[in-house]
């Protein structure tokens, strides 16, 4: 049994319902726990809506590529076309894998750790609430530093503790 944690992610659409959903197929998948929902402003482009962004920690059986292609498979039943969409922006839906253990792995399709989840707010903050201990694979260095050096950004969560 591995673990993954998983980042989620829209700022298009029906946010709610597709929240929602988006929940129910990760625990398909094997999630056991969330994080809170946060705000976050757009990163990159800013001509867009404010995201909703939480992270989901899933216990797997399945390898990382596995798992990624799972995700694909949930955003586009969810109407992302990621051929044809706009690098940063609007999402109906964006599942990004950002851990599974401490798997260090580079390939044409995955890198693991997500190469930017330790500079996104809207990534530490959710999940420093699933794995408030956690480090860095790669640098060992605590993902709660990383988030200090991120709180210059826009986030705010949508519910309390």
């Amino acid at each position: 049994m591995s673990i993954a944690y998983i980042g989620i992610g829209a700022n298009k659409g029906n946010i709610g319902e597709t929240l929602r959903s988006a929940r129910s197929a990760l625990h398909t998948l094997g999630a056991v726990r969330f994080s809170r929902e946060f705000a976050s402003a757009p990163l990159h482009v800013h001509d867009q809506p404010t995201y909703t962004n939480q992270v989901a920690e899933l216990c797997v059986r399945i390898a990382p590529s596995q798992l990624l292609r799972n995700l694909f498979q949930i955003e586009t039943e969810f109407g992302r076309n990621r051929a044809s969409e706009r690098r940063f922006g609007e999402r109906t839906l964006d599942l990004d894998l950002l851990l599974y253990d401490n798997l260090i792995m580079r390939s044409e399709f995955l890198v693991l750790p997500h190469a930017r989840m330790h500079t996104r707010a809207f990534v530490l903050q959710p999940l420093l609430e699933l794995l408030p201990d956690g480090k860095h694979p790669v640098t060992q260095i605590p993902w709660w530093q990383y988030a200090k050096r991120c709180a210059h950004q826009d986030i705010q969560p949508l519910t309390a503790k």
